[in-house]
């Protein structure tokens, strides 16, 4: 069911940060695009604004600056809807962190 989607998609934005934080960065990236995907076609914002911060961790390579750009803009309107003030001054944040720049 739904609450089962959710709870997944959760799940996989996690692990998506935790395979980052290791250096799996291919793997990462696999799995948080399964976790925005999923977010997506549930519907949920809040998940889905879960599953972008996932993002910020997993696509820090110079050629993915447009993709970054796009989930920090995405985020941003999410959390300002949802009313998450701490959320959308960290996507902000996100936006001006040295895009250019790899970890």
């Amino acid at each position: 069911g739904g609450g089962r989607q959710l709870a997944q998609s959760e799940r996989l934005g996690s692990l998506a940060r935790a395979l980052a934080f290791t250096g799996a960065m291919d793997p990462a990236g696999a799995v948080e695009a399964q976790a925005v995907a999923m977010a997506r076609r549930i519907g949920d914002p809040t998940t889905l604004a879960a599953a972008l911060k996932a993002r910020f961790y997993t696509r820090w390579r110079p050629e993915q600056i447009r993709l970054r750009l796009a989930a920090a803009t995405e985020l941003i309107r999410l959390a300002e809807a949802l009313g998450e003030r701490e959320t959308a001054l960290n996507a902000y944040g996100w936006r001006l962190f040295r895009p250019h720049r790899a970890w």
